[in-house]
């Protein structure tokens, strides 16, 4: 007896969710069918999109002289906040 209940109340259980799932697939099939040949005139690749040019104002360090000109500009930039090394800190210090 207590195997059947437990049967029923388990199928109970996935039984609803299952049939919810897959009723609610494909419900909407007017918006699968529509009549726009391309909409990719809408979305712009990466190719199309250029970054303002960034040009460092000083010149690239010796250990990265293959970087690129906006990757040096962010270097400079963080150059420019006078942070001390993370590896010469403490880790309150660093938390800081």
């Amino acid at each position: 007896m207590k195997a059947s209940n437990f049967f029923k109340s388990t199928m109970a259980v996935f039984t609803m969710p299952t049939l919810l799932f897959f009723s609610s697939c494909n419900s909407n099939k007017s918006m699968n069918n529509s009549t726009s040949t391309d909409n990719t005139s809408a979305i712009t690749s990466a190719a199309e999109v250029k970054p303002a040019e960034l040009k460092p104002t000083e010149p690239k360090p010796a250990w990265g002289k293959d970087m690129t000109d906006p990757m040096a500009v962010v270097t400079e930039k963080l150059s420019s906040y006078k942070a001390p090394a993370l590896t010469g800190l403490t880790a309150q210090e660093a938390r800081k």
